[in-house]
């Protein structure tokens, strides 16, 4: 089964940082290469399983065709009577299980993999609004600034200077 301690990594990992885009760029690669040995090698993991699930079916197939009664068969032997005893077989039940959670790493896996490719997209697009500047500040011209309330935060800023005693004991440098 793939753990949660691996699925949580991974979103984490798929993360876009706004203030350190370069980073997100320069270190995309390494990520999506990291999950995708991770990924070759469930693939391989689950591989290897499927081969012992067939092995484990065959030697059960040939066990129970020449001793049907150690396995319970006591009328004709049939090929599904065959099939059905082996399904049956505790070892043959684990394995069946641990190729199930190894389909299930895959499947996450492959999921990651397609992620960070949608990753890649979006900091392709958040790359690309940052060069049309669609996060500067807006630029207001001075004129609009003071016709909209320049003289106000002029107002403001001595009333905070006139309330605060320390400010009142400090030199004043430049006036505004």
């Amino acid at each position: 089964m793939f753990d949660e301690e691996k699925r949580n990594k991974y979103k984490k990992d798929l993360e876009i940082d706004f203030s350190i885009l370069e980073h997100n760029w320069a270190n995309h690669s390494v990520l999506y290469m990291d999950w995708g040995e991770l990924h070759a090698e469930s693939v391989a993991k689950r591989d290897r399983k499927k081969e012992e699930l067939d092995l484990k079916q065959s030697y059960l197939d040939s066990a129970i065709r020449s001793n049907p009664e150690e396995y319970g068969i006591v009328t004709k032997l049939t090929e599904a009577g065959v099939t059905a005893t082996i399904k049956t077989q505790d070892d043959y039940k684990v394995l069946i299980q641990e190729l199930i959670d190894s389909n299930e790493e895959v499947a996450v896996l492959t999921c990651a993999k397609t992620a960070f490719e949608h990753r890649k997209k979006a900091l392709e697009g958040i790359t690309q609004l940052y060069c049309a500047g669609y996060f500067a500040k807006p630029n207001i011209p001075t004129k609009a600034q003071e016709d909209l309330g320049g003289g106000m935060r002029k107002a403001q800023q001595k009333a905070f200077e006139d309330d605060n005693g320390r400010l009142k004991k400090r030199k004043k440098i430049v006036e505004r």
